[in-house]
């Protein structure tokens, strides 16, 4: 996969980075399709609760998830949902949640397109 300019994913960059081992690659996919949705269920969660140490928590942990695949929209956006959160501005850090899901759906739906072409290759 080259790099994709609305998501941010260069799955090709990450390969580099492991040293081309391609079983490496896919495994690291399907862990980050495992842990993907919990991730963003969780920020979702604590939007919603206004648990403002809950939602930095989970925005960190959030964008330390996508920090091996992406810096693009997904990343910034549960950077600055984190950073709006430890400094205390409820408000400013939960606007940003609805955006943030949709962006990181398309990593998921990215992901998983990646995972099924290579299921098709047979690699």
């Amino acid at each position: 996969m080259k790099a994709d300019a609305a998501t941010g994913l260069d799955l090709n960059a990450l390969l580099e980075r492991i040293h081309g081992n391609r079983p490496a690659l896919r495994q690291l996919v399907n862990v980050m399709l495992t842990h993907l949705p919990g991730r963003i269920d969780g920020v979702e969660r604590a939007a919603r609760s206004g648990d403002i140490d809950a939602l930095a928590d989970a925005a960190h942990a959030l964008k330390g998830s996508l920090s091996n695949f992406t810096t693009g929209p997904s990343w910034r956006g549960a950077g600055a949902i984190e950073r709006s959160a430890r400094t205390g501005d409820l408000d400013a850090a939960i606007a940003p949640v609805a955006q943030l899901r949709s962006d990181v759906d398309a990593v998921i739906e990215a992901l998983r397109s990646w995972q099924n072409e290579q299921e098709q290759a047979g690699a």
